[in-house]
């Protein structure tokens, strides 16, 4: 199983009930605001290549952007 990678092996569980929340994307800096989305995309393109650059290969990388700043939940080599 060389391009298994590991991702769905267990069900998850919550531990309480979840909220439900209603969004509006309508609102959201990415949908209406062109600088910021040149911002968000620079900036996802350069974290992107300076983690392929520290790893030695592509990455499947998963990421939150919140309250102005980046984070990055977890990255592994790309498969396929």
């Amino acid at each position: 199983m060389s391009d298994f990678t590991g991702a769905g092996l267990y069900d998850s569980y919550p531990t309480k009930r979840p909220a439900q929340i209603f969004l509006r994307y309508d609102r959201e800096k990415l949908f209406r605001d062109r600088e910021f989305q040149s911002f968000l995309f620079d900036s996802l393109i350069q974290m992107a290549e300076e983690i392929e650059d520290i790893m030695g290969c592509p990455q499947d990388i998963e990421g939150v952007y919140a309250r102005d700043a980046f984070y990055v939940v977890q990255t592994r080599n790309q498969v396929g």
